[in-house]
């Protein structure tokens, strides 16, 4: 989000930015530039999303999409009143599902067209984790949040001027589903001027380690690294007992923690990425639930990593398997890519630079901002 409201900024478009401040993410006013609030007209507000355990049962005889209630805020609500009274806008970009509940709001203090911006295909995310889930009671409860979701998202596809997916396969589930929303692929922007992403260089033999940075309470997260310890963390642990394995984030769960392996480093808390990764030449990114883009995998990309992933962690990111990246959902294909990159350094610099390169070309943020703002003089 921040790269594409500077890359609107930059593209000589005026922007205000209120947002919602959640505990997850849970921002403090005074740690957002200073620049980029006075420019931004950024405003907070704290709202409170917590999963509750009563407000969570009474939800299940409304018929209602729980994973969406929690975002209504009378304090939001509030705030977008006060500022669509004080200002007229042309465009007001949604950013995710979980603002379109105030809908109904905009188009009523507002003639704006409006924009959402889709993250993913929300309820996809929750039709796989439902579809990989054994436990039969939590399977059903996952199926009915998948179902209010779905029937939610796609009624609201059509009550907003343009649909920005992150993702062009998103775009085709929407088409699929008989959405007649105006669309773009409008992708991850990265600024390759920042300090973060500007300088590259290939990886050296000290740096094929394998790791990954990511929080840990999210669902897919967990059920990803359940697979990659179970079939091939072991093999890769008894062949090659050099090899080391850095896991970074938040939240870890205590089966991850209490894992008995030498060569495995966790960091439960957060961690600056632009730190972590560096030394590191090899992401993992096992998935098989979500939709949209694995945004640190782009990130990943534009610094030169080599990233090994799954089909669904590639999804919606128009890369080659085996020319900029890796690509595989068996097990023992993982165990051999990592095999061939732990001893072929040449290899591993040839998809960095590979990688690198092609970030530059898909990623550039203020090219995503142009197209935007150049789709909206045509909805």
């Amino acid at each position: 989000m921040y790269s594409l409201y500077n890359g609107l900024i930059e593209n000589g478009n005026n922007v205000h930015i209120l947002a919602m401040n959640t505990h997850k993410q849970y921002c403090d006013l005074k740690n957002v530039p200073s620049d980029f609030k006075s420019k931004s007209k950024y405003l907070l507000v704290d709202i409170d999303i917590r999963i509750k355990i009563l407000p969570a049962f009474l939800n299940l005889f409304t018929g209602q999409s729980y994973n969406i209630t929690r975002f209504n805020s009378i304090n939001f609500s509030r705030a977008i009143r006060q500022v669509l009274n004080k200002h007229t806008y042309d465009v007001i970009i949604l950013e995710s599902l979980y603002t379109t509940p105030y809908i109904h709001l905009l188009r009523k203090y507002s003639n704006a067209k409006l924009v959402l911006r889709a993250h993913n295909a929300e309820f996809k995310i929750w039709e796989n984790l439902a579809q990989n889930e054994n436990n039969i009671l939590k399977k059903c409860y996952l199926n009915l949040l998948s179902r209010r979701l779905k029937k939610y998202e796609l009624s609201t596809l059509d009550k907003v001027n343009l649909i920005a997916s992150i993702s062009d396969k998103d775009n085709l589930v929407f088409k699929n589903s008989l959405c007649k929303t105006p669309m773009i692929y409008l992708p991850f922007g990265i600024n390759f001027n920042d300090e973060e992403f500007k300088h590259y260089t290939p990886p050296e033999i000290d740096e094929l380690v394998l790791f990954h940075i990511g929080s840990m309470d999210w669902l897919p997260h967990q059920e990803a690294f359940k697979w990659f310890f179970e079939n091939v963390w072991e093999q890769i642990y008894r062949t090659l007992p050099h090899v080391k394995l850095y896991l970074a984030g938040a939240k870890m769960p205590d089966w991850l923690t209490n894992m008995n392996y030498s060569n495995v480093f966790i960091t439960n808390s957060y961690v600056d990425g632009k730190i972590f990764m560096n030394k590191k030449a090899i992401m993992i990114v096992p998935s098989f639930s979500g939709s949209g883009i694995r945004i640190k995998i782009a990130e990943g990309m534009a610094k030169g990593k080599v990233i090994l992933t799954t089909s669904n962690g590639a999804m919606g990111i128009p890369c080659i398997d085996r020319q900029n990246i890796f690509i595989s959902d068996k097990s023992d294909e993982w165990i051999s890519i990592i095999f061939q990159c732990m001893n072929d350094l040449e290899l591993v610099k040839k998809v960095s630079q590979e990688a690198r390169q092609f970030s530059k070309t898909e990623f550039e943020y203020r090219l995503s901002a142009k197209k935007l703002t150049d789709a909206l003089n045509y909805t």
